[in-house]
């Protein structure tokens, strides 16, 4: 953009300038042409808002490397770094950046924050699109991502281009990033084409008003159980996905349930079993997880995986006595399983049915996928 046709309002807060931690000799603490403040930093925009755009370009933190197609670099280097995502009305071709190898190692080493990807988003049409439809699908694609890595990561830094290639648009705001994601996921790194096959699936779904809210829900409460802060939360987490979702399958999807009886005499135990049952999960507690298979009901019986996931859950929410946990085993294998739960539901959400990494599994390899149990 030059700069005689750019404009940038900076959008400072409504109602008064916060007071600052330090200022210049002699200058006034409410001044506004001059604040530090700790809250949100509000976005930026540049250029016109109203403009036709005929492709744009993304800047992508902290998404790991896959294996995908191979992308050449003016200098003669390649690499396979690329990913094309399409559905029924885009094409995204995301790239590695030229120097991902260092820069993801030194992720892996320290964590922080990176640009690793950039992506081309373009109308499969070829026509032109506005900057409201990009700002939708950057939504989306934003927690595409997050879904793919099982963490808060993604697009950024959107630029605009007309159609003699010049950018007359861009947005400078804040994203919710974290910290450069090494655990693995469902998405095996040599499996990049599950990615791209997942892609028009997710799409189709997150179209939809209601189940945009579903999955924006859903994705949030599986990175929280996923990757835990603390393993109680991951199981409280978990818990939370699958009662949720499990309305949503049983009532508005399968329409097994009707929206009044859905609690009428019927546990959180069961709700989740019905559901996973009905997406053909299994729901016996996997021969591995020996300690979690110790749980017992209040009757001494043994229950299957959903039960004991919720009574792991309970334990921690209804503390009725001081007690000293001898062995925490079960509760580290109650949020193995219900993080696999939680994965496989929202998979299942999606119309998935290709290859993913079990997190129950013990080879770690890369190339260890399998396919899902509903296939």
């Amino acid at each position: 953009m030059e700069p005689d046709s750019v404009v940038i309002v900076p959008r400072t807060p409504d109602d008064h300038v916060p007071a600052q931690r330090k200022t210049a000799p002699g200058g006034s603490r409410t001044a506004g042409t001059l604040f530090q403040t700790g809250r949100k930093l509000l976005s930026y925009e540049c250029g016109d808002p109203a403009a036709q755009l005929s492709h744009a370009l993304l800047h992508i933190a902290n998404f790991p490397r896959l294996h995908g197609r191979v992308v050449r670099w003016p200098d003669g280097s390649a690499a396979p770094g690329r990913l094309v995502f399409e559905s029924d009305h885009w094409r995204i071709v995301m790239d590695e950046v030229q120097d991902a190898d260092a820069a993801v190692k030194e992720l892996n080493s320290s964590g922080g924050f990176a640009f690793t990807h950039t992506a081309r988003v373009e109308h499969l049409s070829g026509g032109t699109f506005t900057v409201p439809a990009l700002a939708e699908l950057v939504e989306a694609f934003t927690f595409f991502c997050w879904l793919c890595t099982e963490a808060r990561c993604g697009p950024m830094l959107p630029v605009g281009f007309n159609g003699q290639g010049r950018a007359v648009w861009s947005r400078w705001n804040p994203t919710v990033t974290e910290s450069f994601p090494s655990a693995r996921t469902w998405l095996d790194c040599t499996h990049a084409d599950e990615a791209e096959a997942l892609f028009p699936l997710f799409m189709d779904r997150f179209a939809h008003p209601y189940w945009r809210q579903v999955l924006r829900h859903a994705i949030a409460y599986l990175i929280d159980a996923g990757r835990p802060s603390t393993v109680n939360r991951a199981i409280i987490m978990a818990q939370v996905l699958l009662e949720a979702v499990s309305y949503s399958w049983l009532v508005e999807e399968r329409k097994l349930r009707t929206h009044d009886d859905f609690d009428d005499h019927r546990t959180t135990a069961q709700n989740i079993r019905e559901m996973l049952q009905d997406m053909k999960v299994p729901v016996a507690i996997p021969a591995k997880l020996t300690a979690l298979a110790t749980t017992r009901n209040k009757k001494g019986n043994p229950v299957d995986g959903p039960q004991a996931l919720v009574i792991k859950r309970n334990e921690i929410m209804h503390r009725r006595r001081a007690t000293q946990t001898a062995n925490y085993d079960p509760m580290i294998e109650a949020w193995q399983l219900g993080a696999w739960y939680c994965e496989l539901a929202v998979l299942h959400l999606c119309g998935f049915t290709g290859l993913y990494r079990s997190r129950l599994s013990d080879n770690a390899d890369p190339g260890a996928a399998e396919p899902v149990p509903w296939r």
